[in-house]
């Protein structure tokens, strides 16, 4: 139950960034942000699709490259120290969900 609990909300978190993304582009033009975001996104579906012998590692590397997006993001527009609290807390949550299935 927990396993699908995790890949439920992976996925979700996922595809939402995704969808925001998509939505951003339709505005604004392709941009280095966009790019780390699709990157990240692509990760974090293959943590909660695949199975692959280092899991963690992209987890971590996908939830970082989601971060570096949102500082780009935040240096282009305006740079809101709150949401990226809350984006490392999610990230925190989402990595220790995973080590507690593993364990």
């Amino acid at each position: 139950m927990k396993k699908i609990l995790f890949k439920a909300l992976l996925s979700i978190y996922a595809i939402l960034t995704l969808l925001v993304v998509i939505s951003d582009l339709s505005v604004n033009p392709f941009n280095l942000a966009h790019l780390f975001f699709f990157i990240g996104c692509a990760m974090l579906v293959v943590v909660a699709f695949l199975k692959t012998s280092h899991l963690l590692v992209l987890l971590i590397a996908g939830l970082a490259c989601m971060h570096i997006a949102a500082i780009i993001t935040g240096l282009m527009n305006d740079f809101h120290l709150f949401h990226h609290i809350v984006r490392a807390a999610v990230s925190l949550t989402l990595v220790l969900m995973f080590l507690r299935i593993k364990s």
